[in-house]
Protein backbone atom coordinates (compact mmCIF):
# COMPACT_ATOMS: atom_id res chain seq x y z
CA UNK A 1 0.00 0.00 0.00
CA UNK A 2 1.49 3.06 -1.08
CA UNK A 3 1.06 6.70 -0.02
CA UNK A 4 2.62 9.82 -1.64
CA UNK A 5 5.54 7.23 -2.91
CA UNK A 6 5.79 6.28 0.33
CA UNK A 7 4.99 2.31 1.23
CA UNK A 8 2.64 2.36 4.30
CA UNK A 9 1.75 -1.22 4.51
CA UNK A 10 0.94 -4.27 2.36
CA UNK A 11 -2.44 -6.25 1.61
CA UNK A 12 -2.35 -9.83 1.95
CA UNK A 13 -5.35 -11.59 -0.37
CA UNK A 14 -6.01 -15.17 1.00
CA UNK A 15 -7.75 -17.59 -0.41
CA UNK A 16 -8.74 -21.53 0.76
CA UNK A 17 -6.68 -23.19 -1.92
CA UNK A 18 -3.76 -22.43 -3.52
CA UNK A 19 -4.41 -19.86 -6.77
CA UNK A 20 -2.19 -18.48 -9.57
CA UNK A 21 -2.35 -14.60 -9.75
CA UNK A 22 -3.13 -13.47 -13.44
CA UNK A 23 -2.00 -10.01 -14.35
CA UNK A 24 -5.70 -9.13 -14.07
CA UNK A 25 -5.63 -10.11 -10.70
CA UNK A 26 -2.74 -7.86 -9.49
CA UNK A 27 -4.40 -5.06 -10.84
CA UNK A 28 -7.29 -5.38 -8.89
CA UNK A 29 -5.32 -6.14 -5.77
CA UNK A 30 -3.83 -3.03 -6.10
CA UNK A 31 -6.70 -1.23 -6.94
CA UNK A 32 -8.10 -2.20 -3.74
CA UNK A 33 -4.80 -1.44 -1.75
CA UNK A 34 -4.96 2.01 -2.93
CA UNK A 35 -9.18 2.45 -1.82
CA UNK A 36 -8.66 1.18 1.58
CA UNK A 37 -5.20 3.60 1.57
CA UNK A 38 -7.45 6.45 0.36
CA UNK A 39 -10.27 5.38 2.83
CA UNK A 40 -7.60 5.15 5.80
CA UNK A 41 -6.48 8.57 5.39
CA UNK A 42 -8.42 11.62 4.65
CA UNK A 43 -5.88 14.30 5.11
CA UNK A 44 -4.20 16.78 2.77
CA UNK A 45 -0.51 17.68 2.74
CA UNK A 46 2.73 16.65 3.00
CA UNK A 47 2.77 14.89 5.91
CA UNK A 48 -0.08 12.41 5.75
CA UNK A 49 1.59 9.28 5.68
CA UNK A 50 3.12 10.43 9.02
CA UNK A 51 -0.25 11.32 10.22
CA UNK A 52 -1.67 7.40 9.20
CA UNK A 53 1.33 5.75 11.02
CA UNK A 54 0.50 7.52 14.02
CA UNK A 55 -3.01 7.28 13.84
CA UNK A 56 -2.10 3.79 12.54
CA UNK A 57 0.13 3.11 16.12
CA UNK A 58 -2.58 4.54 18.14
CA UNK A 59 -5.14 1.93 17.37
CA UNK A 60 -2.33 -0.75 17.81
CA UNK A 61 -2.41 0.45 21.56
CA UNK A 62 -5.84 0.45 21.94
CA UNK A 63 -5.56 -3.02 20.57
CA UNK A 64 -2.39 -4.07 22.59
CA UNK A 65 -4.32 -2.37 26.16
CA UNK A 66 -7.82 -4.46 25.09
CA UNK A 67 -5.55 -7.30 24.89
CA UNK A 68 -3.90 -6.84 28.28
CA UNK A 69 -7.12 -6.04 30.02
CA UNK A 70 -8.69 -8.57 28.74
CA UNK A 71 -6.14 -10.90 30.10
CA UNK A 72 -6.04 -8.87 33.26
CA UNK A 73 -9.62 -9.45 34.05
CA UNK A 74 -9.81 -13.05 32.92
CA UNK A 75 -6.92 -13.22 35.63
CA UNK A 76 -8.71 -11.38 38.46
CA UNK A 77 -11.98 -13.04 37.96
CA UNK A 78 -10.84 -16.76 37.17
CA UNK A 79 -12.85 -16.73 33.79
CA UNK A 80 -11.90 -17.29 30.43
CA UNK A 81 -10.65 -15.06 28.07
CA UNK A 82 -14.00 -14.61 26.18
CA UNK A 83 -15.69 -14.28 29.27
CA UNK A 84 -13.45 -11.52 30.33
CA UNK A 85 -13.67 -9.64 26.62
CA UNK A 86 -17.81 -10.15 27.07
CA UNK A 87 -17.58 -8.46 30.18
CA UNK A 88 -15.67 -5.35 29.03
CA UNK A 89 -18.52 -5.36 25.63
CA UNK A 90 -20.97 -5.39 28.33
CA UNK A 91 -19.71 -2.56 30.37
CA UNK A 92 -18.75 -0.61 27.35
CA UNK A 93 -21.59 -0.60 25.88
CA UNK A 94 -23.88 -0.16 29.06
CA UNK A 95 -21.98 2.73 30.37
CA UNK A 96 -21.14 4.18 26.84
CA UNK A 97 -17.67 4.24 27.20
CA UNK A 98 -15.37 3.48 24.35
CA UNK A 99 -13.71 0.24 24.37
CA UNK A 100 -9.74 1.65 24.39
CA UNK A 101 -11.03 4.26 27.64
CA UNK A 102 -12.59 1.24 29.21
CA UNK A 103 -9.20 -1.14 28.59
CA UNK A 104 -6.93 2.13 30.00
CA UNK A 105 -9.05 2.22 32.99
CA UNK A 106 -8.82 -1.51 33.94
CA UNK A 107 -5.02 -1.35 33.11
CA UNK A 108 -3.90 1.79 34.91
CA UNK A 109 -5.94 0.47 37.93
CA UNK A 110 -8.65 2.75 38.68
CA UNK A 111 -11.38 0.50 37.27
CA UNK A 112 -11.12 -2.79 39.21
CA UNK A 113 -12.10 -6.08 37.13
CA UNK A 114 -15.03 -6.87 39.87
CA UNK A 115 -16.72 -3.53 38.77
CA UNK A 116 -17.61 -5.09 35.37
CA UNK A 117 -19.55 -8.03 36.91
CA UNK A 118 -22.02 -5.52 38.03
CA UNK A 119 -23.31 -5.22 34.53
CA UNK A 120 -24.51 -8.37 34.99
CA UNK A 121 -27.08 -7.57 37.57
CA UNK A 122 -28.22 -4.38 35.57
CA UNK A 123 -29.35 -6.39 32.56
Amino acid sequence: MVLDGRIVGGLNVLYGQPTDFDAGDYRLASVLAALIVLELTQETGDDRADQLAERTLGLLNDRVHAGHATGFVAGTLDVSPARARGLLDDYSRLHAIPLRVLARRITDGSLHPVELTDTIDTE
